[in-house]
């Protein structure tokens, strides 16, 4: 019987090992775990029993474990390159089926598919066109497109981007209205303006130019007695003024005089002075009508026929689109007369400086087509460039303020881009591969998906360094990285193997050992039995 137990013993010994090698062998292979031999011991049993001096008749392999613990992570210079930082598994199509790898060496073959090394491709989710987010369902290959982006027009970014011109700017609270009418050539008849350029459905560029115009209105002509007032035009958001008291004499109105009266909102002031036509008049460098004395300073010395005051905490804002290559208008279409020009909307805000709103310019007309222009009905100019589809851009403000500050834009951006070549590509911890193009846009272009096992020990090695599902393993769960059990994912990174060398080639000596006393039981049994058969 002893010899049954030494040959068991070299056996075992020899699967030890095994596992020893084919771990050393794999010390440097990515990706790679290594495996322990378990074993156990035999006894004959027999249905009466064995009773309590039963020996054991040697060992035997149970299982060879992979262990699955967590290697080192090391950065690479391939994008491609993934570790997986926690549990998971990357989903590879094989050709014959569905392997699970931790090994994140990727390059892409010649149709674009991300593949192993071993040629099978990565699995993952499509981004939705419309959503800009992954796809829901079973993960397919993922490809990297070379393929030149589509061009697209501003205002027509689809799913939750913000659409249009976004601008955060701050408007100077203490600016007063022009005396003359809005005219985009003549910088006297705004106060500031924000060029952006923008895109058509082709790409092609276009000059747009937002205008802002410090609201104001026309109070008629001075005198001592109450003045019928008109209502603030082109604004639902200002109270309409009602009737207004000038204070006597007239004459000593000044620019910036507050004007007090039924339905003027707060802080309404004078903003301009504008004398009878004819009369020996100027006016100084504050704006306030002055009229002329011999040897002395400018002195007020008549009524003003004309009284202008400023509308607090509104603005209108024109808007003019134009060819950079021509100059040639777009919009509005055709291009307004100086003094004939409508807002396409009006930018209020609150006692407190922040946004109120942007509201339509309730005088604008709608145009006739094929002219183009404001409308009463919305903030945003619509018009068709020449050879491209219809192009509606609308306008964000609510990040605007209005301040007793400068002028000043933080920020000013559109969703429109001209069409461009793929230069680049990166891949987040939670598995989204974001392409970077040549117009400066970046999208997404997929997600990477993981799957982990309630067994990992359970999976069937394929070789290749990928597992295959098993009934010990159970069913995988497929998500995103970052999501459900999964791990999270670094780039430029490859995770090494497991191995410990210097522990197994401990475990090598040992199992040597072990082998050679086997070997000296099967030597020593030997000796006996010689002893026994030279027995006379």
């Amino acid at each position: 019987m002893s010899f049954t137990q030494g040959l068991s013993g070299l056996n075992a010994a020899a699967k030890g090992l095994e596992v020893v090698g084919n771990n050393v062998a794999n010390a440097s292979t990515v990706g790679f775990k290594g495996s322990q031999a378990q074993f156990g011991d035999v006894f004959a049993a027999a249905l009466s029993g064995a009773g309590s001096a039963q020996i054991g008749i040697g060992a035997k392999l149970l299982t060879v474990a992979q262990q699955f613990t967590q290697g080192n992570i090391s950065t690479t210079n391939n994008t491609l390159d993934m570790a997986i930082n926690g549990p998971g598994f990357f989903v590879l199509d094989n050709g014959h089926g569905v392997g699970y790898s931790r090994n994140g060496q990727f390059q892409l073959d010649k149709n674009g598919f991300i593949v192993s090394s071993a040629g099978h491709k990565l699995q993952g989710y499509q981004i939705d066109p419309t959503t800009g987010k992954p796809t829901a369902g079973a993960p397919t290959a993922l490809t990297i497109p070379t393929a030149v982006a589509s061009a697209g027009a501003t205002g027509a970014s689809t799913g939750v981007a913000v659409k249009g011109i976004v601008t955060t700017m701050n408007l100077d609270s203490r600016a007063l209205p022009s005396t003359a009418a809005f005219n985009p050539v003549d910088p006297t008849t705004f106060y500031q303006a924000t060029p952006a350029t923008t895109y058509d459905s082709k790409g092609v560029a276009q000059n747009t130019t937002m205008y802002y115009v410090k609201q104001s209105i026309n109070l008629g002509g001075a005198g001592a007695t109450p003045l019928a007032a008109g209502t603030i035009a082109n604004s639902a958001a200002v109270p309409p003024i009602t009737t207004v008291t000038l204070p006597a004499p007239t004459a000593g109105l000044t620019v910036g005089q507050p004007i007090v009266g039924a339905g003027f909102p707060t802080g309404t002031v004078i903003s301009s002075l504008i004398g009878p036509a004819g009369a020996n008049t100027g006016f100084t460098t504050s704006n306030a009508y002055t009229g002329a004395t011999a040897g002395g300073p400018p002195a007020l010395n008549t009524a003003p026929a004309t009284v202008i005051a400023d509308v607090p905490n509104t603005w209108k804002v024109f808007t003019t689109v134009t060819d950079p290559t021509t100059g040639a208008a777009l919009f509005p279409l055709p291009a307004p007369a100086a003094g004939a020009w409508t807002a396409n909307g009006i930018l209020s805000f609150l006692p407190n400086g922040r946004f109120a709103s942007f509201l339509p310019n309730a005088a604008a007309v709608a145009p006739v087509p094929p002219a183009t222009g404001p409308t009463p009905t919305s903030t945003s100019i619509s018009f068709t460039p020449s050879g491209a589809a219809t192009e509606t851009i609308p306008f964000d403000f609510t990040a605007s303020t209005q301040f007793g500050a400068l002028f000043g834009v933080t920020s000013l951006t559109q969703d429109g881009f001209t069409s461009g070549n793929l230069s680049g590509f990166n891949i987040s911890p939670d598995g989204i591969i974001l392409g970077r193009y040549s117009n400066g846009i970046s999208k997404p272009l997929g997600q990477v998906a993981l799957a982990t096992f309630p067994n990992m020990q359970g999976l069937q090695p394929l070789g290749d360094n990928e597992w295959a599902q098993s009934s010990a393993s159970g069913q995988p769960a497929v998500n995103a990285p970052g999501s459900g059990n999964n791990g999270v994912l670094q780039t430029s990174s490859t995770e090494d193997s497991n191995v410990d060398l210097t522990a197994e080639l401990v475990n090598m000596i040992t199992a040597q050992r072990v082998y050679q006393a086997n070997a000296q039981t099967i030597k020593t049994q030997d000796a006996v039995m010689q002893t026994l058969v030279n027995l006379r």
